[in-house]
């Protein structure tokens, strides 16, 4: 009986690992398909930047979260959540610093 139930605890763990999302938001406004197909009937909108959790990806869809409604939505109408902490650029530009190299001011 014990050599049973660990094969069923894992897959259990595993299937709760795969619902857990990555969060993220709307791009733009947005409708979440029933299917990731373009001709899907609409389950509802998003508005632009909705925060919704991204359940999957399947070629240029992904399946989200958003409150009760789960469906899909072209990939580039999502955005992950940036990191929290955006390290400060080393390089500082200078005022005279026009972005063009190889020409001198002469």
């Amino acid at each position: 009986m014990g050599k049973r139930i660990l094969p069923v605890l894992l897959f259990a763990l595993l299937a709760f690992a795969a619902q857990a999302g990555e969060p993220g938001f709307a791009s733009r406004p947005a409708d979440i398909l029933d299917r990731p197909a373009n001709s899907a009937r609409p389950l509802a909108k998003l508005a632009k930047l909705q925060p919704l959790e991204i359940l999957g990806r399947s070629g240029n869809w992904a399946q989200v979260k958003a409150g009760s409604v789960n469906g899909w939505v072209r990939l580039l109408d999502v955005r992950f959540n940036a990191p929290s902490k955006i390290a400060p650029s080393a390089r500082v530009k200078s005022p005279t610093d026009n972005g063009i190299r190889g020409f001198s001011e002469e």
